[in-house]
């Protein structure tokens, strides 16, 4: 009997019972993914899982490819991929891995005869921890097996018919192998038009809809998921259009299924009216007219003309005329092969290039450009700043004819560059002609719009967008009309692209993750749509949608999605930065200029009366290191106080000019060292003002005010009146001292829901009269019920949590029989959802370069607005 049981053993333990019997896929292992919805479906993705089953849609053919993906886990014995036959529980392949020894053995299981000879082979070391890629090739007459792309040294013959095989198993070992994801043949996608829409979206809506968000993230990661992602966008765009795609012509099918072609179409840049037909047209032509427009620079080149003359480009010169956008592409591609181009070209993404080939200079003004730049301004660093020295400022040309009566100051001759030089002009004409200049030699460029005023853009270097020719800097600065932008027609957004475009794999996955959550997601919607605000903050279409989940999201989703989030926020508070910036304001004339005052824009803030003042409110009590005041002209205040407020807020004098060290007299810094008094408030009283030179009759004029230090966080008490487990415990946080609550069980456990998640500092007991027994206390994210911090048991009056974050605060007294009180005080800050997605635009918009300002503002409106009636909101 024992040789009998010891040899039951050894089989069990050599041939695992690879159905997963022992492993039923209605009971999954599922402590990787807690988002997960259920076990697997008939999909080619799901959640990880110890033991999978995934049935095929299709019979399998010579030429199809299967693919697992798994997490190793040092130790595991020995795990197995199996191809079955479902109605006999015959194994076509068994590929059973065997990592201690290095090596893998490959079998069939036949239905009366039972397994068959047994193939072996070495494999791969496998990581611990690490993701591990098994594929199988069907060939004409064997499985080809490949472990993280290395083919194992042998093969395995076809001992069961492959249209046979209708399940893919995978068994864990005796470690639990993590299977992440089988991808498995599907029917292709169809050439009807009419059914090829609602095929992808069918194959996307499947892969993300019921799925856990590790098995959401890896279908989008892969080639299937990316394509098949943005195969559903295009194709919706181009039917709303009333429009359609000739999916049977050769060029169009490579273009829609190319994962490299497709993604860059699809994220480098809004296209105007979607009119993305229009694109992909422009596109198919130039490839089948230069077929090296598949990949590399020349794809880059041939998107980026799609995308732009998606819309006619039209002429400066003559601006009825527009331009051939194919024939710039054979023009750009010659110039870049003769390597005509500054070397930043060479490295520019479909992206920057559709602001190098969307010149409204003429193919052949770009060669005069290039011809006859001057020599001081022959460099990517410079060449833009050609503009301002070969275009003299003239409101009148040579003959006396005013800028303003239009084509007649050119004579009524084509506005090339060429005559522009010759004749001059005004901001319009210096600045357009310096962003051709740019672009002549392959620098992205455009022109801006400023009140009264045109600038322009450029890509100085290749690496940074710089304004040129500049009168109201970036905030106030609108893309031109005529050139296509994302997100918002404000010329910060072009700046915000650029630092999207170079993290191309994390904007890109970002985007994806916004599509997915156009399906129904459930609670997860706003799990996927913050992370993909953390991967990519600067993807602004993500924020708008996120802010609009709200209203549907779960209180413990919301919690455990911005907990993090909060712990950053807290962080990045305790740094030393502005904490002025953006603070509420008060003054005592020009109300509705004063957020100029502090907004980070160089805007101004101008008073007409001999004495004025303001007051920035910081919001909670604060650290100051430094204030500096930067005025406007020579209209300054030779005569101030500064006043703050101390914890009663009472005002004290803490500065006067006497402190301040002015670094010059005309558009000069005030600049003022802190004080040790911690600040809530500050209050500048001017006196003395000097009326500016130009006639606005202005005595004080104020670009900016930086208040420097470290932000405050308010304290209150955050239990009060909120709702308690048992409810008869509510008195314990009514704030009423005079009545004493108390309990004759012993343990007894309160529990206090704050509605909000909450950085928590103390709990304080007031207890009716000594304390009485022990007690412990825990924070937690309710409804999650993950404990983020527990104190130890002891006697307490008054226990620190240190900034613990939850929603929920659980109290457990013991050891006295019986406990009275007269309240318990929870003391930190709580934040709604919206405060904590402000906070996250914040941080990932600080300063105020590039006009960052702007864009804070406009994304933290649009937060503010959104429609959430929930608590935690």
């Amino acid at each position: 009997m024992i040789l009998l049981l010891a040899i039951l053993v050894v089989f069990t333990s050599f041939h695992p019972n690879v159905y997963g019997d022992h492993h039923d896929t209605d009971q999954v292992i599922e402590s990787y993914d807690d988002d997960w919805l259920g076990p697997p479906s008939s999909l080619s993705s799901s959640a990880p899982s110890s033991t999978r089953n995934d049935p095929l849609e299709k019979t399998l053919k010579v030429g199809d490819v299967i693919r697992v993906w798994g997490i190793y886990k040092s130790g595991t014995g020995k795990f197995s991929v199996n191809l079955n036959v479902g109605k006999t529980k015959e194994i076509a392949l068994h590929v059973d891995f065997r990592p201690w020894s290095g090596s893998t053995v490959m079998n069939s299981l036949k239905r009366g005869i039972g397994w068959g000879t047994e193939i072996w082979t070495a494999i791969p070391k496998f990581q611990d921890g690490k993701t591990f890629n098994v594929v199988i090739e069907c060939q004409r007459s064997r499985f080809v097996v490949s472990v993280d792309g290395v083919r194992l040294g042998k093969t395995f013959p076809y001992r069961i018919p492959l249209d046979q095989i209708d399940v893919v198993n995978c068994v864990d070992g005796y470690k639990y192998i993590k299977w992440t994801r089988i991808e498995v043949p599907e029917e292709p996608m169809p050439q009807d038009w009419s059914k090829a829409l609602a095929h992808v979206k069918s194959q996307v809506e499947k892969s993300v809809t019921n799925r856990g968000f590790s098995s959401i993230l890896s279908y989008l990661e892969s080639d299937e998921g990316t394509i098949e992602a943005f195969q559903w966008v295009l194709f919706d765009k181009i039917t709303a259009q009333g429009k359609s795609l000739n999916l049977k012509d050769e060029v169009v099918w490579w273009l829609v299924h190319d994962r490299t072609a497709l993604e860059t179409i699809m994220t480098s840049g809004d296209v105007e009216k979607d009119r993305y037909k229009e694109a992909v047209d422009i596109i198919v032509k130039i490839i089948k007219q230069d077929s090296n427009a598949k990949s590399g620079l020349k794809l880059n080149l041939a998107v980026a003309i799609g995308l732009t003359f998606s819309t006619p480009v039209h002429s400066m010169a003559i601006s009825k005329n527009t331009i051939d956008g194919i024939a710039r592409y054979h023009n750009f591609a010659a110039w870049s092969d003769k390597r005509l181009f500054y070397e930043p070209f060479y490295k520019l993404n479909a992206w920057q290039m559709r602001y190098v080939v969307g010149s409204w200079a003429e193919d052949s003004e770009l060669e005069w450009a290039r011809a006859n730049v001057y020599a001081a301004y022959r460099s990517p660093n410079k060449i833009a700043d050609a503009g301002a020295a070969m275009v003299a400022y003239k409101l009148v040309n040579d003959d006396g004819i005013s800028v303003h009566s239009g084509a007649a100051y050119y004579y009524h001759k084509p506005v090339t560059m060429a005559w522009i030089h010759k004749i001059g002009g005004v901001c319009g004409a210096i600045s357009k002609f310096s962003a051709h200049m740019a672009q002549a030699h392959g620098i992205p460029a455009m022109p801006v719009g400023q009140p009264g005023h045109c600038a322009f853009i450029w890509l100085k270097n290749g690496q940074h967008w710089s304004l040129g020719y500049d009168i109201s800097g970036w905030s106030a600065s609108t893309t031109h009309s005529g050139i296509q932008w994302s997100w918002s027609i404000k010329s910060p957004f072009i700046a915000v692209m650029e630092t999207a475009q170079r993290e191309p794999r994390n904007y890109r996955l970002s985007e994806k993750l916004r599509l997915a959550a156009k399906f129904d997601l459930g609670p997860r919607k706003f799990t996927v749509l913050e992370h993909a605000s953390t991967l990519c903050p600067e993807n602004i279409d993500v924020w708008y949608d996120l802010s609009n989940a709200l209203e549907t999201a779960k209180k413990g989703t919301v919690e455990k999605a911005l907990q993090d989030e909060l712990v950053t926020m807290e962080s990045n508070r305790k740094r030393a930065k502005n904490i002025g910036l953006g603070k509420a304001v008060s003054v005592s004339a020009e109300q509705g200029s004063k957020g100029k005052l502090n907004d980070g824009s160089s805007s101004e803030w101008i008073v007409k009366d001999p004495t004025a003042w303001f007051e920035i409110d910081l919001g909670a009590e604060s650290d100051i290191t430094q204030v500096k005041i930067q005025w406007w002209g020579q209209s300054r205040a030779r005569s101030f106080d500064v006043l703050a407020t101390d914890q009663n807020n009472h005002y004290t004098k803490v500065r006067t000019e006497k402190d301040q060290k002015l670094t010059s007299t005309f558009n000069g810094f005030s600049i003022l060292s802190g004080w040790e008094m911690k600040t809530r408030k500050i209050k500048f009283n001017l006196r003395d003002g000097i009326k500016d030179p130009w006639g606005y009759n202005a005595y004080f004029g104020i670009r900016d005010v930086t208040v420097n230090g470290i932000l405050g966080r308010p304290l209150s008490v955050i239990s009060r009146d909120k709702p308690t487990e048992p409810a008869t415990a509510s008195q314990l946080v009514d704030g009423d001292m005079s009545r004493v609550w108390s309990s004759q069980n012993d343990p007894t456990n309160v529990a206090i829901d704050l509605k909000k998640l909450s950085l928590v500092d103390t709990v304080r007991f007031n207890w009716a009269g000594a304390i009485q027994g022990r007690q412990s206390v825990s924070c937690e994210l309710g409804g999650s019920g993950n404990v983020t911090m527990a104190t130890k048991e002891a006697s307490y009056k008054e226990v620190s949590l240190d900034g613990a974050v939850g929603s929920k605060i659980g109290v457990k007294m013991k050891g006295s029989g019986q406990f009275q009180l007269k309240e318990i005080e929870v003391v930190g800050t709580s934040f709604g959802a919206k405060e904590v997605l402000k906070g996250k635009i914040e941080e990932k918009f600080e300063g105020t370069a590039q006009g960052k300002a702007t864009v804070r503002g406009i994304l933290t409106y649009n937060i503010n607005r959104a429609q959430c009636s929930q608590d935690f909101c």
